[in-house]
């Protein structure tokens, strides 16, 4: 920083608060505590010898610690930690030393000054001037803003947010208010009032907002703000307002699972798997081409995951991408004959049907002699998703997606919430298990624990308690396949 005053070289143009007290305050464990903005004068009596000081702040901040020496000789500057690391010096010749550093609250601080020799005459002593000042404009200003009502906030609805303001100058009680801006479709009323004191006061801002969606209030100090110092006058905050007029959506939840009739906890099945047992692929390839699922039936639950049907073994992306579909009531587009009931009509989304949607609705053929579907047709991987060209054919929707591998969790946090605010469906996401569920709603904690913030559905279970609309933390991906946001590579929504 630049705003530290120069210490002029003549003493005596100085007047200084505190003396080195201590002539053999050469080590840190001897070191002299000083406190901050205090004007130090000390003295350094034969080359290389060394004097330490100490200080803390009860705040954090950006500190100028400054050396001058008084003369024409040479000081050098050290600042180290409490556990004795260095954390930057500085070293001219003849000229004043500066050390800026990020400094924490209520931690020790260590400044060694010392004179470097040889250009020192027996029994001469070198003066120095010491100043150490902590610039912490981050608590000052405009510090912080809270709203009486939890995001997101409701159009038509009055929030009332209080705006935190400290003052720089404990000799001035200016008057101040804080206006608000950025109410593009609202209305903004002001607390009149405008108070008083350099302390901590508050002032208060009403705003009803009449459009769903993301807004920036702009929050600005004005009327009387005197201080020369204009730091943190202004700050800008986006929130989030939702028409609760719309209908909740009912999200669906597919377990890819699904035994019959009844899950373990006596919940009945969450979606129809009636003749699928029946249906089997024997010409079905991969991606390079290998035969794959050839003795496996499109869908059988057991509790050997080997015997498995294919949508129960590895179907969390045909699941998860049903539920979106689910959620906002699609059908096909088209007439198809279901093989689970003999009719041919408009299907509902479900595991089935989006399986069946992947694959680009190849015929099934009627039952053999012994019952059971024979495809003989060559087809793809039924239920890994090659691309969602075929699914969004026969929906008639339009997939959109988003890589987050190289996301922060906050920054994961905050897409994701973005998306949701536009589309309440939900959207697939897809972990390092690998594993794919759908998110469906979320409420903004602020802190840091991300995974808290987001409901999910999660196909990869029987019990409800981990996958019917639950917390992520309480989900099937999260305590059994171990992932966490950190996992989190890409979502999946429809425009």
């Amino acid at each position: 920083m630049n705003n530290f005053i120069k210490s002029k070289t003549n003493k005596d143009d100085v007047t200084y608060e505190v003396y080195e007290t201590d002539k053999n305050n050469s080590t840190m464990s001897r070191a002299q505590e000083i406190e901050d903005d205090q004007d130090v004068l000390g003295e350094v009596n034969e080359k290389y010898d060394i004097d330490f000081y100490k200080i803390k702040w009860p705040h954090l901040g950006t500190a100028n610690f400054y050396l001058n020496p008084i003369g024409d000789h040479d000081v050098d500057l050290r600042v180290y930690d409490e556990s004795g690391k260095l954390l930057d010096s500085s070293s001219k010749m003849t000229e004043y030393d500066l050390v800026t550093l990020d400094v924490e609250a209520d931690t020790y601080y260590y400044i060694r000054v010392r004179h470097p020799g040889p250009n020192i005459k027996p029994g001469e002593n070198v003066e120095y001037h010491l100043r150490c000042k902590n610039y912490w404009e981050s608590d000052l200003g405009i510090i912080s803003i809270t709203a009486d009502k939890s995001e997101p906030f409701k159009i038509g609805e009055e929030v009332k947010f209080s705006i935190k303001v400290k003052n720089y100058l404990s000799t001035q009680s200016p008057k101040f208010a804080v206006r608000t801006y950025g109410a593009d479709d609202g209305i903004l009323k002001h607390y009149k009032n405008p108070l008083d004191g350099y302390e901590t006061t508050y002032t208060k801002s009403y705003v009803i907002m009449n459009s769903p969606g993301k807004h920036t209030l702009t929050f600005k100090i004005e009327q009387d703000w005197v201080d020369q110092k204009p730091y943190n006058n202004t700050k800008s905050k986006t929130f989030t307002w939702i028409d609760d007029s719309q209908q909740p959506i009912d999200h669906v939840w597919y377990s890819q699972l699904n035994p019959g009739p009844k899950d373990i906890e006596g919940k009945v099945k969450t979606w129809d798997d009636s003749n699928l047992h029946k249906v089997f692929f024997t010409n079905c390839k991969n991606n390079k081409g290998n035969l794959i699922h050839k003795n496996q039936p499109l869908a059988l639950y057991n509790s050997n995951r080997n015997e498995r049907g294919i949508i129960n073994k590895e179907g969390c992306v045909m699941c998860s991408i049903a539920m979106l579909l689910k959620n906002l009531n699609k059908k096909t587009i088209t007439k198809h004959k279901d093989i689970r009931t003999g009719l041919t009509n408009y299907l509902d989304a479900d595991p089935f049907t989006v399986t069946m949607s992947n694959i680009n609705w190849i015929n099934i053929p009627y039952a053999n002699d012994k019952g059971n579907h024979i495809v003989t047709q060559l087809v793809s991987d039924p239920i890994y998703l090659y691309s969602n060209d075929n699914i969004e054919k026969h929906f008639g929707v339009k997939f959109k997606s988003q890589e987050l591998i190289n996301k922060t969790n906050k920054q994961k946090a905050e897409i994701l919430m973005e998306v949701l605010d536009k589309h309440p469906e939900g959207v697939t996401a897809s972990f390092n298990g690998p594993h794919t569920i759908i998110i469906t709603k979320y409420e903004n904690k602020n802190n840091s624990n991300y995974d808290t913030y987001f409901t999910v559905c999660d196909p990869g279970t029987t019990q409800s308690r981990k996958g019917n609309n639950v917390n992520f933390t309480s989900s099937f991906t999260y305590i059994d396949y171990k992932d966490t946001l950190s996992d989190l590579l890409s979502i999946q929504y429809i425009e």
